[in-house]
Parts: C-alpha cells; sequence; structure tokens
C-alpha cells in the first residue's frame, strides 16, 4: 500500500497545480479516507511545480503595461515562496512608482501566477463536472467530490479573488484590538491584476517552534488560536489554507495591555494567502456553533447529534448507534484529559473514524473548518505543548 501511495502522489505531482489541489483537497478528508492516504497527499503540499524568472517578468509586464525597470529599481530573480498557484518575488520601486502604489514602502512582495494555469483550469473542469463523472464509490460520491475540487481549484487560483479575501480579513480583524495582535497583507491599490497581486513586504519571522522566541511562544500560540476561533464562530469565513508557510511573526510595540503581558513588545501574526476562504452553508452554521459548545462541555451525545447535523440530509448509516459511538469516546477522551494526556488533535481524528465507519455525511465546509483546526492545533503543541486548543475554544 505505501508503494501504491507513493505512486499515486508521484502521479498527482505530475498533473500539475490541479492535480496538486485535488490532493491537496484530499488530504484533507479524514472523513472519507484513510488516515494513510491523507497524510500521503499531505506531502503534495510541498510538490509545487516550478516557473522561471522570466515568466514572472513577462506576466508582470503585460499586467501593469510598463516594463520591469520602469516599475522597480530591482527585483529578485529567486523566489522567497512558492507555491502551487503562485510565486512571490521582492521588488523595490522606483520613486516615481511609489504615489501610484500607496504603500509605505519601497519593497513590496509580488505573487505571479503559474503559466498556462488557465489551460488546465478548463480541461480538469470537464473532469469536475457531475454528466461527465457520474460514478459513485459506495457511498462517496466521485460527481460530487470531483465537482467541489474543481470550485475550490478554480477560487484558489484567482489573483483577484485572493486580493477580495484578504481585504474581507482585514475588515474583519480591523478594530484596534485585532490589529494589535493579527493583520494580513493589504493588496496595493492599482497592482492587482487577474494574474498578478502586490503587497507591501513585511520582515517576518517564521512560526515553528525553534524560530519563535521563548518568551513569545505561549502568547503566539493564544493569539493564533483565538484569531483563528473568531473567524470560525463570529464570522463564518475562515482562512481555508492554514500551515506555518503562510504564517508570520513580528514583533511589535504594546500600545495596549495584551495578554496580561507588562513586557515592552508582543508577538503580532501575519496571515498570509489567502487563496482560499471557506464559511459554513447558512443551514448548518448554527448547529456548527452548537458542535463547539458541546465540545467544550465534553457533552458527548450533544456532539453525536452536532455531528449529525453537519450536513442538511443523513441518508446513511444508524444515528443513535452513532450518538453512543461518539459519546463512548467523549467519555474516554475526558479521562485522558483529566490525567493530563492525550491531545485533540487525535480526538477529532477519532471522531472522523466514526464518521466513516458509520457513513455520515458531513458539509465539505466543515471538513474545511475541521482539518484547519487539525493544522492549527499541530502548530501550537509545537509551541505550547500545555495548552490545548480545546481550553482555548473554551
Amino acid at each position: 500500500r505505501e508503494r501504491q501511495l507513493s505512486l499515486l502522489v508521484s502521479a498527482l505531482a505530475r498533473c500539475g497545480p490541479v492535480g496538486i489541489k485535488w490532493g491537496q483537497w484530499a488530504s484533507t478528508r479524514y472523513d472519507l479516507f484513510e488516515e494513510d492516504f491523507c497524510e500521503a497527499l499531505g506531502t503534495l503540499t510541498n510538490a509545487a511545480p516550478a516557473h522561471g524568472y522570466a515568466h514572472s517578468r513577462a506576466a508582470i509586464e503585460a499586467a501593469f503595461g510598463q516594463p520591469l525597470g520602469s516599475l522597480f529599481d530591482s527585483f529578485d530573480e529567486k523566489p522567497v515562496a512558492s507555491g502551487s498557484i503562485g510565486q512571490a518575488r521582492h521588488g523595490t520601486f522606483r520613486d516615481a512608482s511609489r504615489e501610484r502604489a500607496e504603500t509605505r514602502g519601497d519593497v513590496v512582495a509580488v505573487k505571479v501566477q503559474r503559466p498556462n494555469l488557465g489551460k488546465p483550469r478548463r480541461t480538469s473542469g470537464n473532469l469536475g463536472e457531475p454528466r461527465r463523472t457520474s460514478a459513485n464509490l459506495g457511498w462517496v460520491s466521485v460527481a460530487r467530490c470531483s465537482t467541489r475540487t474543481w470550485r475550490s481549484a478554480s477560487r484558489s487560483t484567482s489573483v483577484w479573488e485572493q486580493a477580495e479575501n484578504l481585504e474581507r480579513f482585514a475588515a474583519n480583524f480591523s478594530s484596534a484590538f485585532w490589529r494589535a495582535l493579527v493583520s494580513f497583507p493589504r493588496p496595493i491599490a492599482g497592482l492587482v491584476s487577474r494574474e498578478v497581486l502586490a503587497a507591501p513586504r513585511l520582515h517576518l519571522g517564521r512560526t515553528s517552534a525553534v524560530a519563535v522566541p521563548l518568551p513569545y511562544l505561549g502568547r503566539t500560540r493564544l493569539c493564533g488560536t483565538q484569531a483563528y476561533f473568531k473567524m470560525l464562530i463570529w464570522d463564518n469565513y475562515i482562512h481555508a489554507d492554514l500551515h506555518p508557510g503562510n504564517l508570520g511573526l513580528l514583533a511589535r510595540v504594546q500600545r495596549y495591555l495584551l495578554l496580561g503581558d507588562f513586557t515592552p513588545t508582543a508577538p503580532h501574526i501575519v496571515f498570509l494567502d489567502a487563496g482560499l476562504a471557506a464559511s459554513f452553508d447558512d443551514r448548518i452554521f448554527g448547529t456548527a456553533q452548537s458542535f463547539f459548545d458541546a465540545v467544550t462541555r465534553t457533552d458527548g451525545p450533544a456532539i453525536g447529534k452536532a455531528i449529525l447535523g453537519l450536513a442538511p440530509t443523513q441518508p446513511y448509516g444508524g444515528r443513535e448507534a452513532f450518538i453512543s459511538e461518539v459519546a463512548a469516546k467523549c467519555t474516554a477522551q475526558k479521562e485522558e484529559m483529566d490525567r493530563g494526556e492525550g491531545r485533540p488533535g487525535d480526538n477529532i481524528r477519532a471522531y472522523m473514524d466514526s464518521v466513516r465507519s458509520h457513513r455520515v455525511v458531513l458539509d465539505p465546509t466543515v471538513m474545511v473548518a475541521l482539518m484547519s483546526m487539525l493544522v492549527l492545533e499541530g502548530w501550537q503543541y509545537r509551541l505550547d505543548p500545555a495548552v490545548s486548543i480545546f481550553h482555548c475554544l473554551e
């Protein structure tokens, strides 16, 4: 099986951006696929195809109607970041460009979409149409899954959509309190096109446990986790591509007393690359809130009932058997936590095992939220293993 999974990962990587995006999507669907399958496809997060400096230069000149040398005094040939959809490079604006860019600094990060991305999207779109893909694998609808994947991939490849997502996140976190804790790089007016997006460069530190200064570990974990739960529970607008590469760290002078901390500086988290964002379906948003409320109360039967409500209909499985199994797992998990053992991420995966075995249907936006939470849980555990993400939720 390990060899089969390796061959699948290699094949998807050769398919280019859309194949990689499908693999990234499938790697989050622990409700549909076995854990080793999801873990194997998760490696595609770092398997982005490369494109050269010449394409970036041509795309920028075509987007803004000027030679690169007229816009920038210098422009890095080597990308500072690379993903499945685009690459980012740093450039220094010429004096004449600053006023047009409406930016306070000279150096900007310019993200350029990969070449020929539109063509594979159009070709792959045919595979996602239900009339062309009608087969089912047991209780898993291939047509529904492929259509969802295609729509997600289409949204994530749109630079315009990424710019809109960044603006909306910035507006949601525009209060003085939240601006002191987190931020989103806002696109520069006049420097956004279908394939190119420019934003002010930020001198960011990494958010790995090794890179975060020791005094900031607990506070960084708290800032990131609370910001995510604000997206999830209050805003119903979630950053759906959370991983350490999309989280940056700044140290800023405190203007307010934050987090009970009297030190002169505090950690400030920057959420990057908002190409993917998600919201709960209005029909299940209230149930999703009930689910998280039940989790904080460790109410096993309520958790089971809420999970069953995370889709408009449940055509498969036995309702009472599922609720009983979830309740039993919740009781065992609470006993573990009372002993100071166990991890929330493992608890969520245990519930996903029950979802699969009982053929419970979940709305895809639920899995986006849960898998983002798993990513966040792993990140905060490395930063501060003594604090549970469930305690932050409470």
